[in-house]
């Protein structure tokens, strides 16, 4: 579903250029004390010549945080082929798209904002994790009257909790194991126990 506004205006060419380096300066310092001429800087270019491409360091921010997610929406979407049942696509799914972000912030606290629920990028890359994961669960539902959306809901929610509670990546996969668990247990009755759908 690359419809998803997490995928618009992804930058090419010099933009993306500037995102790649801009990557680096704001996991190391964080939003609020980067500057257009750190920004700049980083690139190798002035920043006359860096305000055509972005206005502000709000949009470079925002082609960071969409660019660095698009990838890991891409990876795990091209990943679920090798796995045959629900509990290993969830499992895999979950794990590909929470854990790198929180050994992220917890290798470099300053890129905390980088997922900070406040700024509309960051909101899309959530509205991305719903919609993997409604793909990954929907064929399994096989019309039992399953509410998918908000299951879901429930467990972007518990995912992001996730990161707050976490001991550390052990304990941040121990606790997805367990939310995929519940869902798998939730759907069990139309599940066979090879993870295709019972047939009644």
């Amino acid at each position: 579903m690359m419809s998803s506004p997490v995928f618009s205006q992804l930058p090419e060419g010099r933009s993306k250029e500037i995102v790649e380096a801009a990557t680096g300066v704001f996991a190391r310092y964080g939003f609020a004390r980067v500057t257009m001429a750190d920004l700049a800087k980083a690139v190798g270019i002035s920043r006359t010549a860096l305000y055509p491409l972005f206005a502000n360091k709000a949009e470079v921010f925002d082609a960071v945080v969409r660019n660095h997610a698009a990838g890991f929406v891409i990876a795990v979407r091209s990943g679920l082929a090798a796995h045959a049942s629900l509990e290993t696509k969830l499992r895999f799914a979950c794990e590909h798209l929470i854990v790198p972000g929180f050994e992220f912030v917890q290798a470099m606290p300053d890129a905390r904002d980088l997922f900070d629920l406040d700024v509309p990028a960051v909101r899309d890359v959530y509205a991305a994790i719903h919609a993997v994961l409604v793909e990954i669960i929907e064929p399994y539902t096989d019309g039992r009257g399953v509410d998918v959306e908000t299951l879901v809901r429930a467990t972007t929610a518990s995912l992001r909790s996730f990161k707050e509670i976490a001991a550390d990546t052990a304990d941040l996969r121990q606790l997805i194991g367990v939310q995929v668990s519940l869902i798998v247990s939730r759907l069990e009755q139309g599940i066979d126990r090879r993870g295709a759908v019972a047939k009644e």
